[in-house]
């Protein structure tokens, strides 16, 4: 039986292993059926106290915090206002970043660059996958993503992305500077009073089938934020999961039963079986 290919992208302030190991319950059961490969962020962030090996994201963000050793390891934190803290560089000291406003959006959009690049690379060699399921920053990251490889399908050679998997996820901005530069989007101007900045989406929704995974006990991203990311793709080929576990890829049996049963649909044919095949459990 074909296996399909899965491009897992790991969230902010983690990397492909320790991805790997938050997901251990879906690997195994997938294991047979499924070749997961975990991509690394080619972006580190400063090392935590008691860190030895930096960890890394798809792009930073100016957002500095403190999260204790409890919070990091469940991969809960205060949330702050503004864009998810998620995507915070942050170290122990904290500290304010030196780069404000249009500056960061350059940095960001300088980081996601440097990170399609790799990821451009990571699909070339490895022969492309039938799916991609990413995980907070990395869910952020597996929209923008899917939407570079259906906008410039010549870059993205071998097997055909079927589908993503988006857990914990949320709309990155600037979306204008990060999107393929075909791509039209709609500005939405925030209300008098409101924090933040205009709303931009998608004008068209990606033609691609999505499941958003999503918890109101997330304390990193909200589900309106999730729930906002599920708006990008195609509502009649969209489905979501709401679980009570906060911020993860939940790994009880009943939820890691769905999202098999949601890739179970997109069985590759056979003349793109044998294209790329990966070990299995593969990381750069």
């Amino acid at each position: 039986m074909p296996q399909l290919k899965i491009l897992c992208l790991h969230g902010s302030r983690q990397d492909n292993v320790v991805f790997s190991q938050r997901i251990k319950v879906l690997t195994k059961k997938a294991a047979g059926s499924m070749q997961m490969h975990f991509a690394q962020a080619p972006h580190e962030l400063p090392l935590l106290e008691d860190q030895e090996v930096a960890m890394r994201a798809w792009w930073r963000h100016p957002k500095t915090m403190e999260i204790t050793d409890a919070a990091e390891e469940d991969g809960q934190a205060e949330r702050l206002p503004g864009p998810p803290v998620e995507e915070a560089s942050s170290s122990r000291s904290g500290g304010s970043s030196q780069l404000q406003g249009s500056d960061w959006e350059a940095q960001i959009v300088a980081d996601w660059e440097g990170s399609l690049r790799a990821l451009e690379g990571v699909w070339r060699d490895s022969g492309g996958f039938d799916a991609i399921l990413g995980f907070s920053n990395g869910a952020a990251a597996t929209f923008l993503l899917a939407a570079h490889v259906l906008a410039r399908p010549a870059d993205f050679p071998g097997r055909r992305l079927r589908c993503a998997i988006m857990a914990g996820g949320y709309v990155p901005q600037p979306l204008d500077r990060l999107l393929p530069h075909s791509t039209e989007i709609t500005r939405t101007l925030r209300r008098a009073g409101e924090d933040g900045a205009d709303s931009l989406q998608l004008a068209q929704p990606l033609c691609l089938p999505s499941l958003h995974i999503f918890s109101p006990q997330d304390g990193l991203v909200s589900a309106e934020q999730s729930k906002q990311l599920a708006a990008q793709f195609d509502a009649s080929r969209s489905q979501k999961m709401e679980h009570e576990l906060g911020h993860c890829v939940p790994q009880k049996a009943n939820h890691v039963n769905i999202i098999l049963d949601f890739l179970s649909w997109f069985e590759p044919p056979p003349d793109e079986a044998t294209l790329g095949q990966l070990p299995e459990d593969s990381m750069d």
